[in-house]
Order: C-alpha cells, then structure tokens, then sequence
C-alpha cells in the first residue's frame, strides 16, 4: 500500500523495459504489473481510512524511518525507483537447492523494475536497516546487494532484481547476480512479450508454451508439440463500473493457428433462440453447435471407432445422433433456494430429429418412450420433464426437499428474463451469465470466512459474464453495482471490508483476556448442545455420564 501512494504523480514510460531482459529466460509464466495505474485506478489518494492507517503505521516506525518515509511521501522521487515502468516478475523452473545438485525440484521466482536513483534508493534502505528492519546494503562487484539468505535485493544505477537463490546449485549468491545482470535473455525481443508488453490494462500474465513444452508434463510428446506452438496471455483491465480479464492465444505458426480455428468452428454465433426461457435473476448458459462439423472432428480423430470398438450399426446411430444437433444450446436456473434445497431450471437443445430425446429417455427411467414428452424418474424431491418439439429436445427440473415437486412447463418465460438483444453478438460458441443474487439463499450455510468473502463480492458485484470471441479471445467481465467507479476502487472497498467483517468476527468469537469463545454468530448454532442434551438422553445404552463428557468435547 505504501508504495502504491507513491505513484500518482508518475507518467506512463517505455512499453518493453530494460528489466525485462533480467527476467529467467526459459521463464514458464510471466507477470507485468502496472503499478502507477493501480495506485490511480485504486483511488488511495482519496480513501481517508487508507490514510489514516497509513499515519499509524508511521507513529509506530522508529522516529529516524518516519522522517525517512515521510520525506519521501513528501517528495517520492526521493525514492529512488521509477516506477514509471511496470514491474515484472518470472517463474521458472529450477533444480536443487544452493549447495547441492539434485536436492529438489520447484519454481524459482525473480522480480525486476527499473531504478530511478540509486543513491536514493541505498539511503532510504539503509534508514530502514538501521532500524533493524532490514539486513544491511553490501557493495558487491559493482552492485548494492541486501541479502535476505534465501532471497537478495541487487541494483545498480538501471535496474533492481529480487531473485531467489535457494536453488542455485553450487553457485554463490554473488554468482547468480552477476550471471543475473551480465546474462544475455532474448526475452525482450520475444513477440509474445512484446505482446504483453503492448496492452494496457493493469496486469498481464504471459503462459509461454515453448518453456511449458520443456517440462514433464507427463501427457506425452503430442501434448508437449501443441504446447510449443501456443502461448497464452491474459490481460486485466479494470474500467469505470467493470473488471474485464481477456485470455488471447497466440499461436507460434500458420499451422498451429489453422487446427485451433477448425475446432472453433464447431462453434457458430449464438442466435438467442431460447434467451427469453431463462432470468437474469439467477445462472444461464448459452452455446451454438454444428453438429455436423463436430461429428467430422470426431471421425477425423478416430474417437468414434474408439468408443464403439468399431461396431458400424453403433457408429451409425452415434452419427445420427450428433449430426442431428445442430444450433442454440441453453441451460439455466430459473429459481433457487440452496438454504431448503429448492429450485428449478430448463435445458433447450437445437436438434433436427428426436433421436437424442428417445435416447436420453429410454435410458432414464422415462415413463413414456416413444412419445414426445415422458416424466423421468429423478426421486428424492425432483420431478423431471423431458420432451420434443418443434426442432427442440427440452428438459425442464424442479427440485423440492418437501416431496412435492411442481411440474415446470417448458417454454415458460420467467419474470426479468433475456430477450434476444442480450445474447447476440456476445459470444461465438459459448456465453455464461451470473447475477450474484443467486447466493442470497447459499451464504448463511457456507463456513463463516467464505460467507464472508462471498457476501462482500455479492454486495459490491452485480453480476459476471463470461463469453468466447471471434478473434480468439474468452473474456471474462464483472460488473459494480456503482457505475460511477473505477472497479479497481471497488475491489479496494472488498478487500477492505472483508479484512474489517474477518477481524470483527474473530472479536466475536475470543475475549482478548483468555483466548476462549464468547458467542457464535451462527444463530442457528445456538441451542446445540442442549439439542444435543435431547437427542442423547432417548437412548437407553449410552451412559448419562458419558452423553456429558461428549458434550464438553465438543465444546472445547
């Protein structure tokens, strides 16, 4: 947070950084973050709690690192970092720990950005080792190195490197930062990183595939070729009343780019065709099929000789079936209430003939095959309707713990539902809309710090979307109840007031004195002891004595 408050008066600088060239170069993932965005976007400059927090924590420090730091609230240039470029960070692969070969095997991180003035920079971190905060700056080999044993901090007057060191081998710390500064990574001339380097949204991260290629995965060397021809970028962006993650592909080849589309395009435009069967009040799901193309890429695959062990009369019917399926796929949750175990919900799939319908009956229990709607056999407080009509396979379920399930009529039109103007143009393929009203009725019986979590997304989100575009692209958008700010502000207060219900609630539960529980604040937890105390004292073969001792096990 502290850092962040000093980028306001920063503007934005160069798109691919000198740091990026001392990130690992067989780097497996790769973060860019935007500080100075997030500290603007955050809105930290106009959060008077933040600021307030901010003046404790400086009454606390040593008086020498109060001055020290608000000199440099004062005037942050005095910092000595620029964070005018984005900070990046790698993860890599790595092999035993510093000392020995083999010992180990996991990632190794390395965090790099860009040094504005490194005297200023030595000085403020010697203020903060002189408090004892920190180790001490060590000069080393034209290099100003605080050491921290499994990690280091390394600058010079360009660039500043935190790297971990713990899995090294045989080479000494001073080793791998020279090899760190002096190395020749290729990275900044990666298009793929250029690429990331480009967009403008707060964070990026970079999957490389080629690396990706390089580990064991395990899956075999087909997988591994298709992973050296991809690599995967994802960029957050958090806008005025939206947070919007999109995920790009980025193929290496003309090849590798070509096979990806042909499977895209089993995939058509979603048409919206059934978008009024279903409420925005609760979950839906939107695809487009063909059919067709699907069966194709299953044929070509051999996936189908595969299943079938090559049995034409079965391979046939399997065709019929899929080739029959072509258009708007859609399933939703009309209704809900996860607290009694109550809901409803409808499946509407585009098909040419009833032979997936026939299918699907006769091996669930239908009470009327050969129809064009049978009753299926769910129990337990379901009651299912399958059916066929009009170029569509429906299934409509409504489940009620009460044992009387109702009937939902299919092509029913729920109060606050899609209409066609939502869904089209949204999606290529596949669109999943989420409003958070459908936890309403799930947060009081989730354990209590992801009640927590979950309640404050629900009362700052409104609802989530998440579709695939054409140009390869699956984004992902969350929208703020407050339209007026920036979403990154927004996931501020969240935080914000997650951190403050946790600590309340943690209050609630131990007196500061003796560490012991006070109350709870689940009501329906209230009585369960004496609950217990009845339910125990009707069996005859359980002793009093120990139905008590139980009791206050389950207390302590």
């Amino acid at each position: 947070m502290f850092v962040t408050v000093l980028l306001i008066g920063f503007s934005s600088c160069s798109k691919t950084p000198k740091s990026v060239s001392l990130l690992h170069e067989d780097a497996v993932l790769i973060a860019r973050i935007d500080v100075k965005q997030l500290a603007e976007k955050s809105e930290f400059q106009n959060d008077k709690d933040l600021k307030g927090g901010l003046d404790n924590i400086l009454e606390a420090m040593p008086k020498e690192v109060r001055e020290k730091v608000k000199e440099v609230l004062d005037d942050p240039v005095k910092l000595g970092l620029d964070l005018r470029d984005p900070i990046f960070v790698s993860v890599a692969p790595v092999k035993g720990r510093l000392g020995d070969d083999d010992m180990m095997q996991g990632p190794g991180f390395r965090i790099v950005g860009t040094v504005y003035d490194d005297d200023n920079f030595r000085e403020f971190l010697d203020v903060l080792s002189k408090s004892g905060d920190l180790p001490k700056v060590k000069d080393s080999d034209g290099l100003q190195v605080m050491n921290f044993g499994d990690f280091v901090l390394a600058f010079n007057d360009d660039v500043f490197v935190i790297s971990d060191i713990s899995a090294s081998g045989k080479k000494s710390a001073d080793k791998v930062l020279r090899d760190i500064f002096d190395g020749d990574s290729k990275l900044a001339e990666n298009k793929d990183v250029q690429e990331m380097c480009s967009r403008d949204g707060v964070a990026q991260f970079l999957l490389i595939g080629e690396s990706m290629a390089k580990l064991d995965t395990g899956y075999g060397r087909g997988i591994e070729n298709r992973l050296r021809n991809l690599s995967i970028l994802s960029d957050l962006e958090m806008n005025t009343g939206e947070l919007l993650w999109t995920t790009s592909l980025l193929f290496k080849d003309d090849a590798a780019r070509k096979r990806f589309e042909e499977y895209a395009a089993i995939a058509g435009d979603i048409q919206g065709d059934y978008a009024e069967y279903f409420s925005k009040s609760n979950l839906a799901l939107f695809s487009n099929i063909d059919g067709g193309k699907l069966y194709d890429m299953l044929d070509k695959m051999d996936i189908l000789r595969a299943m079938t062990g090559g049995d034409k009369d079965e391979m046939s019917e399997i065709a019929d079936i899929v080739k029959s399926v072509k258009g708007d796929i859609a399933f939703g949750i009309n209704e809900a209430d996860f607290r009694h175990y109550n809901g409803s919900g409808a499946l509407y799939v585009s098909a040419s003939s009833d032979k997936l319908f026939q299918l699907i009956a006769s091996n669930q229990g239908g009470d009327g095959s050969g129809s064009d709607e049978t009753n299926l056999d769910m129990g337990d407080g379901a009651r299912g309707i399958l059916g066929y009509k009009k170029g569509t396979m429906y299934g409509t379920l409504c489940v009620d713990k009460s044992g009387n399930p109702k009937r939902v009529a299919p092509f029913e039109k729920p109060s606050k539902a899609f209409s066609k103007s939502d869904i089209v143009g949204k999606g290529t393929g596949f669109y999943a809309f989420l409003n958070f009203k459908l936890f309403d009725t799930v947060l009081d019986i989730l354990p209590s710090k992801d009640e927590i979590v979950l309640q404050n997304i629900c009362t700052y989100f409104e609802y989530a979307e998440a579709y695939y575009h054409k140009d390869i692209k699956f984004v992902m958008r969350m929208v703020a109840k407050d339209k007026e700010r920036n979403a990154m502000a927004v996931v501020v207060d969240v935080i914000k007031s997650i951190i403050s219900d946790i600590t309340s609630q943690n209050e609630d539960y131990y007196s500061d004195d003796d560490n012991m529980f006070l109350e709870s604040s689940d009501p329906d937890r209230s009585g369960l002891y004496d609950d217990l105390d009845d339910d125990m004292a009707g069996y005859d073969d359980l002793d009093r004595e120990e139905v008590m001792e139980l009791e206050e096990l389950m207390k302590d």
